[in-house]
Order: structure tokens, then C-alpha cells, then sequence
């Protein structure tokens, strides 16, 4: 799962219509099992995730899938090869899908008669004056760069520019649209798969056919696909259920201030993948979190109160939601898992 932490006081949680629904429905279910003597978020190391157990898996990771983003793609004026102005493309993306690989299937090929000869066929993308990492899913980025405010929310049309030319090879890794990120997908699955069993054989041993069918259904945005494929994998239970989680992969993303918007490099961003035992979101990432911001010889983000987050001064969000602190781990696996985890 991607853990998205804000460090500032005013950021609000940022939900698609789909995400409301969700978030609306975990609300009710928890005081339901408050009242009923369940203990709402609370968490029994070892054991039942009291209060949390309940839910259909695949009805909430469907519809994370289904939550879309409305990008706005505009072609850098300096590599317009056309004495005409080109118009800006609009492309619905799955939070699940990858930017970079919907702009070379889906734009790139709108933009090919205005595209100068010297342009490169791989294109990097820009926010505000930051280039975007090509390796995080759609909506991670988003989060990232569109976490609070400022004309840019959940449901405004998200703008990015689209370069052919002047790599910034300081700030992003070069990569190939084409192979780098069907093999990033399947690396960090192999390393979730790891995590969780103790083993990568689950994904190492996919056949070619199965790979394929996985990475087309990512690609598309399509759950349906995706679970088809991934319920071969071994990694569920009975009833199509996902099977009790011990150990849970996590993705941590910190980043200092209210977003990426004005920001030209990711010095103040901290990524880090993390094999987690299972307890709650505050419990397992607050002292991360805290001890890259005492690294960076910075004020701490947060500080450990009595209040319902457990944390002041920081919003956690998983799938664009709000998070209170209190979720456990191994209940936001199930339900908002990454493709790649």
C-alpha cells in the first residue's frame, strides 16, 4: 500500500465521489461496531482486527479502481514542431493506472504530426515546475502534487505538461515508457509477495500469458481483469477472501509542506519501502516518519496526543483518503492495495 504523508496544518482529505461513498460507509460501519461492543479501529496484535474484519474486500478495492482522474495534458509550446497551436488533450485515468504509460498510448500518438524529428520518443511530464516520478501509480502523484488546494483537488481537472526534449536526468531516473514500467510493476511485486509469504516464487513463476494479462489489465484500469489474474497467485483464503496478513508492504511517501506545486526538486521528499507488522497507521509510521524529518535536521512533524488522529500537523492519506490513524494496516491491504502490492 502507498502511505502518503503531508506535513501541514491545513491539509484536508481529498476524495473522488467514489472515495466519499467509501469513506461514508467505513464511518457507519465503525459506529456500528462501537455500539455494539466491537471497538470501532482498535487492533489486537496477533490476533482479529476487532471492528475491522467485516468488510467486502473486493467491493472496496473495486472501487478505488473505479475512482478517476481527470488530467489535463498540454504539450510544452517549445516542442511544438507546428506553426499552429496544439490543443490540450483530457484523458480519464484510474488512480491505479500509470500516468506515463496513458500518455504514450493514449497522447502521444495525437501529437505525432507536430512533434519536431529531434523529439525523443520517451516523454517526461511536469507539474507546476517539478517533473513527475514515472514510477508512482497516477493517484499517488496526484496526491502528491495536488494535496492541498490551491485550484487543484479531487475534483478539478489536474493540468501536467508534456516534454519531448531536455531530460532531467538529475531529478528522474531515464527509462524506457515501454519495459521500465511493466518492469517496476513486477519487481515491487515480487518484493510485496516476499514480504507477505516469505517468497517471490508467486510472481517469478507467473506465466508469460499471465503477466501480460496482468500488465493489460493495469494499463486499462481494469479490476475485473486484474482480479481475474491475481486470484490465481495464491495469495487468498476461502470465499475469494484475501488471506490474513501478518506482514504487510508498505510504501511510506513523506513530504515536507502542503504539496509539490512549487517545489523544483524532491529534497523534501522521503520514499521508502517497508516490510511492517501489522498494527495501527500511527503506530507503525509516526517514529518513520518522524526520525527522516530529525535527519533532515527539521521540526518534527507531529508530535503523540490524545486526539482521535494520534497526530497533529500531518494528513495521512492512502487511495486519496483521509486517514484517522486508528485504520490497521493489514485492513487497508485488503481493501486498497496497490496493483504492484
Amino acid at each position: 500500500i502507498y502511505l502518503v504523508m503531508i506535513e501541514d496544518t491545513a491539509v484536508q482529505a481529498k476524495e473522488e465521489t467514489a472515495a466519499e461513498s467509501l469513506s461514508t460507509r467505513r464511518s457507519s460501519s465503525c459506529s456500528s461496531s462501537s455500539g455494539s461492543g466491537g471497538g470501532g479501529g482498535d487492533v489486537e496484535l496477533g490476533g482479529e482486527v476487532v471492528g475491522w474484519s467485516s468488510y467486502d474486500d473486493d467491493a472496496e478495492q473495486r472501487l478505488l479502481w473505479e475512482t478517476k482522474i481527470v488530467v489535463r495534458i498540454c504539450l510544452f509550446e517549445g516542442d511544438n514542431g507546428s506553426i499552429d497551436q496544439v490543443p490540450d488533450v483530457y484523458v480519464s485515468v484510474s488512480r491505479h493506472e500509470y500516468l506515463y504509460q496513458t500518455v504514450f498510448e493514449k497522447v502521444i500518438p495525437l501529437w505525432r504530426h507536430v512533434l519536431p524529428s529531434s523529439a525523443s520518443r520517451t516523454p517526461w511530464l511536469e507539474c507546476g515546475m517539478l517533473p513527475l516520478k514515472w514510477d508512482l501509480p497516477c493517484g499517488v502523484l496526484h496526491d502528491l502534487h495536488c494535496g492541498t488546494g490551491d485550484g487543484c483537488s479531487s475534483n478539478s481537472i489536474w493540468t501536467v505538461v508534456a516534454h519531448f526534449s531536455n531530460f532531467p536526468s538529475t531529478i528522474l531516473t531515464p527509462f524506457d515508457v515501454k519495459e521500465s514500467l511493466r518492469n517496476h510493476v513486477f519487481h515491487s511485486m515480487k518484493e510485496a509477495s516476499h514480504v507477505r509469504t516469505g517468497s517471490a516464487s508467486r510472481i517469478m513463476n507467473m506465466s508469460h500469458a499471465a503477466q501480460d494479462a496482468l500488465w493489460h489489465a493495469i494499463r486499462q484500469g481494469s479490476y475485473d481483469e486484474y482480479a481475474k489474474v491475481y486470484s490465481t497467485l495464491g495469495f487468498e483464503s476461502h470465499g475469494g477472501i484475501l488471506a490474513a496478513v501478518e506482514r504487510v508492504p508498505v510504501r511510506i511517501i513523506v513530504c515536507r509542506g502542503a504539496a509539490l506545486k512549487m517545489n523544483t526538486s524532491y529534497e523534501d521528499v522521503y520514499i521508502s519501502s517497508r516490510s511492517m507488522n501489522d498494527g495501527s497507521v500511527k503506530d507503525c509510521v509516526y517514529d518513520i516518519a518522524r526520525a527522516w524529518m530529525m535527519m533532515k535536521k527539521k521540526k518534527t512533524i507531529a508530535q503523540k496526543n490524545e486526539n482521535e488522529s494520534g497526530m497533529t500537523g500531518v494528513q495521512i492519506q492512502v487511495g486519496g483518503i483521509g486517514m484517522h490513524g486508528t485504520e490497521p494496516l493489514s485492513y487497508l491491504w485488503r481493501t486498497m492495495h496497490a496493483p504492484d502490492g
